[in-house]
């Protein structure tokens, strides 16, 4: 039996020799930002729902740099939603300068959607839970604010797009088009380019959606 390399590569990860195992190269990330909480929640869905996702990015070191991308990215787009809810809803800074307590109320009564759409939100982010498998989107409940949408995640860069949806058909229209757009590029990826028949690509998408 040949002398065991001191150091090997699979599937993405460093492993170091120790005695006659390999053990994962675990290195700390030099990342100090906090992941918030829309970090935790994301963290807490991955290791219930996605736990090879989870291991996968906890091995490669990357877990706390994409938790913190995605409370960053979610955050700010709360702030903007933050912004345009109170110019709709006349909360202004000389409004609170003249009648605080009027302030605090319409600041307290801001709402977007009902709990009955926000219950309508939850039922179409759970439907599409195979399109987070086949693409680098998150969907987070933002509580009042609607539901965020963050797709692309490229290190180090973040999410490269977001988007907030309030009500239930709007997220349903725009992950529909994002499940529909992803399964027919995959199914035709398999295809050869010249032999293509495109009614045998639409008969392979699934008749639930």
């Amino acid at each position: 039996m040949g002398e065991l390399k001191k150091r090997i590569t699979e599937n993405g990860i460093d492993y170091i020799l120790a005695g006659d195992y390999y053990i994962p190269d675990l290195k700390l990330p030099e990342e100090n930002r906090p992941i918030g909480y829309f970090g935790r929640l994301h963290r807490d869905y991955l290791k219930q729902e996605h736990s090879a996702r989870y291991t996968a990015l906890l091995l490669t070191c990357e877990l706390w740099t994409y938790l913190a991308d995605l409370n960053e990215q979610a955050e700010k787009r709360l702030d903007i939603i933050m912004e345009q809810m109170k110019i709709v809803e006349g909360v202004t800074e000389e409004l609170k300068a003249k009648n605080q307590w009027e302030w605090v109320q319409k600041m307290n009564s801001i709402r977007y959607r009902a709990e009955e759409e926000r219950a309508k939100c939850q039922k179409v982010t759970d439907a599409f839970a195979e399109l987070y498998e086949m693409e680098k989107i998150v969907v987070l409940d933002a509580g009042r604010y609607g539901f965020v949408e963050l797709k692309y995640y490229k290190p180090p860069h973040g999410f490269e797009e977001d988007a907030t949806f309030t009500d239930g058909r709007a997220l349903f229209d725009a992950l529909w088009q994002e499940w529909f757009d992803t399964t027919l590029y995959l199914t035709a990826k398999k295809m050869q380019l010249d032999n293509i028949i495109y009614e045998e690509v639409f008969n392979c998408l699934s008749k639930e959606k």
